[in-house]
């Protein structure tokens, strides 16, 4: 089931099933986005839609809700009782699919699509090294660019509901999620349990390879990158002409002779939209045709000067003598890799910056202002200062090793300050300024392990160490006290400065504190208020907690390694030479097969 991208089940009627999820659901439900707010005018983040002229009023574009029988192949699911949600969407870029080999060294491992959320397939017996690559690439073409979102909820029991269904999970009037069945539990006489199970993005993104498995994938996704976003738009455009409709075309004869002429989507010209305009001027494109060439905005084309107005160019390479415009973007959606490589006159690469970050030899030299600038040379880290006296450090960060301090890394800060890290017998962090204020961390201030704490004064005892309170994912609290009404009754807003600090818009906690005899409970939740009831004329106290804002998807991470071996990574760079010497030259020989069957 897994080679052919499918699912097995069994029916109601204890038939085995053999089917896949429904894609096409999703695409043929989605609603127009309107987009945001941005800087062009018109916005240009949203979905087009022409509604048309006022006269007469069926010139605009139509768009149907559909039929009943259409929601035969979806559910709509908004009767919950409980909804634990993912974050974010999931979004398949690509596959990576691992031969079952006893070789693992020399490139049993085949991907298929773009970095980002990577479904990973092993332990596969029918999947060899000599058929991986192509069920990556089958794989893929059914796997990529669908989406949903992870969930699990609880609802009234629905018989027509079973895994493998397609199902739209609404929390109420404010969203819907897009989920796929894959897990189902039915009882007539309690709530269904519906999940859609898939690891987080986060997660996915959050599992770090080996050394080695760094160094060699370095290569092979610099020569992948190149073609991965011109294999994309090929595979659009060969698409598009393999289902391309036909055109009308108009001939205007001119008084010399010449020609000028129109192609476009309807058989009249004046009820045209989309035009392709030709002359000796030039190739003009339009899909917003007024009737008249004058008053016509001609977005893209190209004239007989050379030059040309595009939307999107998707290229192998470009030569230019130089480049006039606004932003330059390498990269971007889906972490996808744009590099910015610098060459001195020889050809040896002198700096490389990419989503990673910037690596640079030589002398760096920032200008701040015509008499403070930043140097970066070797280990040093220098601020400069220039007057009539000539040039002097304002403040220097010293990490090269010494005899004296071999671990040390020292930071001077001006004349009045000394701040030093140090390695093993030495304090790991401390500032020596020339007045009173100092700081200090010597004890316990860890992330790996120990504790964090904060030293507190008492006027009765000495000072005390108070704790950090920790969970298991981030998160903030308020407390506060209130009382019910005669009738029962308290609402408690919240905070309304707290609640930009919190993720409200997924479940939060409320814990209450009666302070006198009765009873009470939570008996509504909102993102900006909840509702406590209760014995009437009840005081209590009260504390909500909450997942901070923008880290609800974090639980338990795993601590990130960081341990440095330096000298078994240049040994391995030395080992494996070779190795890459031979990937790139394989990648090189597949790109100008990619480039061939592409032109």
């Amino acid at each position: 089931m897994q080679m052919i991208c499918k699912f097995a089940k069994c029916d109601a009627n204890g038939k085995l099933i053999i089917d896949w999820f429904n894609q096409q659901v999703f695409e043929q439900n989605a609603l127009l986005d309107g987009g945001i707010f941005d800087d062009d005018s018109p916005y240009s983040s949203g979905d087009d839609a022409d509604g048309g002229t006022f006269s007469p009023w069926n010139t605009g574009y139509e768009h149907s809700s559909g039929t009943f029988e259409d929601m035969d192949a979806f559910h709509h699911i908004y009767t919950l009782d409980t909804l634990d949600v993912a974050v974010e969407d999931v979004i398949i870029s690509g596959i990576q699919v691992t031969a079952e080999t006893e070789d693992t060294e020399n490139g049993d491992t085949f991907f298929y699509g773009e970095e980002g959320y990577v479904l990973k397939i092993s332990g596969n017996p029918f999947i060899t090294k000599e058929n991986a690559a192509n069920f990556a690439e089958y794989l893929g073409k059914k796997l990529i660019g669908l989406i949903f979102r992870p969930l699990d909820a609880s609802a009234l029991p629905d018989p027509t509901v079973e895994a493998g269904d397609i199902a739209y999970i609404s929390d109420g009037p404010s969203k819907s999620y897009s989920a796929l069945v894959t897990n189902l539990s039915f009882d007539p006489d309690d709530n269904m349990s519906i999940s859609c199970d898939a690891e987080s993005p986060k997660k996915t993104e959050s599992q770090r390879p080996t050394e080695l498995e760094q160094t060699l994938a370095k290569i092979r996704k610099e020569t992948e990158n190149t073609l991965s976003a011109y294999d994309i738009v090929v595979q659009q455009m060969s698409q598009l002409a393999a289902n391309t409709l036909g055109f009308h075309e108009t001939k205007i004869i001119q008084d010399d002779g010449s020609v000028i002429v129109y192609r476009h989507d309807k058989p009249k010209l004046s009820e045209s939209k989309i035009v392709y305009k030709s002359g000796i001027d030039g190739f003009f494109v339009t899909r917003n045709y007024t009737g008249k060439d004058s008053t016509t905005v001609w977005k893209a084309g190209f004239d007989s000067n050379g030059n040309a107005a595009l939307n999107i160019l998707s290229v192998i390479g470009i030569h230019w003598d130089w480049a006039y415009g606004g932003t330059l973007t390498l990269g971007g959606e889906d972490n996808k890799n744009g590099v910015l490589r610098i060459l001195n006159a020889n050809g040896a690469q002198i700096g490389k910056w990419d989503n990673t970050g910037a690596d640079i030899t030589g002398t760096v030299k920032t200008i701040a202002n015509e008499d403070i600038y930043v140097k970066i040379t070797g280990y040093d880290i220098d601020f400069i200062k220039s007057d009539d006296s000539g040039e002097r450090s304002i403040m220097m960060l010293d990490s090269s090793p010494s005899d004296a301090y071999n671990d040390q890394a020292e930071i001077i800060i001006g004349e009045k300050a000394d701040f030093f890290i140090s390695g093993d017998y030495w304090v790991m962090l401390q500032m020596y300024p020339r007045d009173d204020h100092t700081v200090k961390i010597l004890g316990n201030f860890e992330v790996m392990s120990g504790t964090k704490s904060r030293v507190a004064e008492t006027q009765n005892f000495s000072d005390r160490l108070l704790y950090c309170y920790e969970t298991p994912t981030p998160m903030f609290g308020d407390v506060g006290c209130a009382q019910t009404n005669a009738e029962g009754v308290a609402i408690i807003d919240i905070d309304p400065v707290f609640a930009e600090t919190i993720s409200t818009g997924t479940e939060y906690q409320v814990f209450l504190q009666k302070e006198g005899p009765g009873d009470l409970w939570i008996q509504e939740k909102d993102e900006s208020y909840f509702v406590v009831r209760g014995t009437p004329d009840l005081k209590f106290s009260w504390e909500l907690k909450c997942a901070q804002k923008h880290f609800e998807h974090l639980r338990l991470e795993e601590e990130d390694q960081r341990t440095m071996v330096s000298k078994d990574i240049s040994n391995a760079e030395n080992d494996y030479s070779d190795i890459i010497d031979g990937l790139v030259n394989d990648y090189d020989t597949e790109m100008e097969e990619l480039i061939n069957e592409s032109n």
